[in-house]
């Protein structure tokens, strides 16, 4: 084999053919081909090993982390896993407790949560979440206690909707038995 073709062959291919030029230098034919024959039985053994070790490893994982029924010696790791979920869960929990219920009689398949309350009662800003058939709508309004007159300043189906909305006209009246006049009753207590 000349220079040009050992070039062209790939690293492992070329490093393996050195190989076997530098131990035929040194060995007759026949024992040249018996080493070659054990590194690859060799290399064979190796790449076996190191299959078994990574489904030993996934096996021990999967027992470890799937089976939260299994008691565990002292590493409790179902235990440490089931904590940490609760602890990733806690903050989108505690957004839905801290919405108080709104009743609003006339919408039955809507529920209606108070997110946020806040500014002086001419001027109360609320922001109130509803929760029907066909998703989550969120809302904010600002209310005039004393002169009983709503704006709804913006609506969407996230807060950053509701943030970039603007509002369409001004105050205006609240109607009695509305969902408005509902959550002034909340608003402004």
């Amino acid at each position: 084999m000349n220079t040009d073709q050992r070039v062209a062959m790939p690293g492992g291919q070329r490093q393996l053919f050195a190989l076997r030029q530098a131990v035929e230098t040194l060995l007759p034919r026949q024992q040249c081909l018996a080493g070659l024959r054990i590194h690859a039985v060799f290399n064979l053994a190796e790449t076996n090993r190191r299959k078994a070790n990574r489904a030993a490893i996934q096996n021990q994982m999967a027992r470890v982390f799937l089976d939260p029924m299994k008691p565990r010696s002292s590493a409790g790791a179902p235990m440490k896993l089931h904590a940490f979920l609760l602890v990733l869960m806690i903050p989108a929990l505690s957004a839905h407790a801290e919405a108080k219920t709104i009743n609003v009689p006339h919408d039955p398949t809507g529920q209606h949560a108070l997110v946020e309350k806040s500014g002086i009662p001419q001027a109360r800003v609320v922001v109130t979440r509803r929760e029907g058939l066909l998703g989550v709508i969120y809302s904010k309004r600002v209310y005039n206690c004393a002169n009983h007159t709503v704006n709804l300043v913006g609506t969407g189906s996230t807060l950053e909707i509701m943030e970039q909305a603007r509002a369409v006209s001004g105050m205006g009246p609240v109607i009695r038995d509305s969902t408005a006049d509902y959550i002034e009753s909340e608003a402004c207590s």
